[in-house]
């Protein structure tokens, strides 16, 4: 059982770290779909040895039904698992797992996750069925519970981009520099702050945040009645996104840094 509580945490923080990564956009993860790379992962060898090991004891227990073929399958799962477990420690030693960025949600859909598979398998037992059938689904569930959340998640989101263009109407005084493009979005903005910084107060939107939830965040919780300028970084995977972005903000000005192929799968064309 606890070899399995920790193969499972590895497993769940990977998958959290690959919805993170798609910056928890449903878009985003089924465009990955089409891609060979997203497939390889789901069909990880110890995904495919553990699907043959369920196989195996299926048909051990159902057809052989014999004492040793069922403690052997026993046994050869829980080595399954131990293996696991030692390549996790080794990982964590070597610094080397691939881990989400520790936040409330990432903490939260962990939590959840796991309490969830811990609770059947505590309930039907940490026999090789149940606890390989867990591991094998272990991406659909996670899958299953981040789409759960997405519903109050999305309100609580457009709640606070409401809040956010409600007071970014009180700023009359705000002067705000909109910049975008397909790289150099981060570094232009950063310069144009530090600039600007040395004439008057100045905020912007902290590295890499360039989303409308992000912006709208940082609007409420950064930009003051004295700051005379806010640079903002503006990101989109497909049309319309920069137009979302501009309604919370209202820019006075923009930088557009350079325009490549990036994101084609939901732009659809340069």
């Amino acid at each position: 059982a606890l070899a399995w509580i920790l193969s499972a945490s590895r497993d769940t923080l990977f998958w959290l770290n690959f919805i993170q990564l798609k910056q928890y956009r449903f878009d985003r993860i089924v465009a990955s779909l089409k891609e060979i790379r997203t497939w390889k992962l789901v069909a990880h060898p110890l995904r495919l040895v553990a699907l043959f090991l369920l196989a195996a004891w299926e048909i051990g227990v159902r057809l052989l039904v014999s004492r040793p073929a069922f403690d052997a399958l026993v046994f050869v799962t829980a080595a399954f698992f131990l293996f696991q477990t030692a390549s996790t420690l080794v990982h964590l030693k070597k610094r080397s797992l691939q881990t989400p960025a520790i936040t409330l949600k990432i903490a939260f859909l962990f939590g959840i996750v796991l309490l969830f598979q811990t609770a059947i398998l505590s309930w039907y037992g940490f026999w090789p069925e149940q606890t390989l059938t867990m591991f094998i689904a272990n991406p659909l569930i996670v899958l299953f519970f981040f789409l759960t959340l997405r519903l109050p998640n999305a309100l609580l989101l457009r709640w606070r981009i409401r809040q956010a263009t409600r007071y970014r109407e009180t700023l009359t005084k705000l002067v705000v520099v909109g910049v975008t493009g397909s790289y150099g979005k981060t570094t232009t903005k950063e310069y144009l702050a530090h600039i600007l910084s040395a004439h008057a107060p100045t905020a912007k939107t902290p590295s890499h945040v360039n989303v409308d939830t992000g912006v709208a965040k940082t609007l409420l919780q950064t930009v003051k009645p004295h700051h005379k300028y806010f640079v903002v970084e503006m990101g989109a995977y497909r049309r319309g996104e920069i137009a979302d972005i501009c309604r919370i903000v209202k820019p006075s000005l923009g930088i557009i840094t350079a325009i490549s192929n990036q994101h084609l799968e939901l732009f659809g064309s340069q």
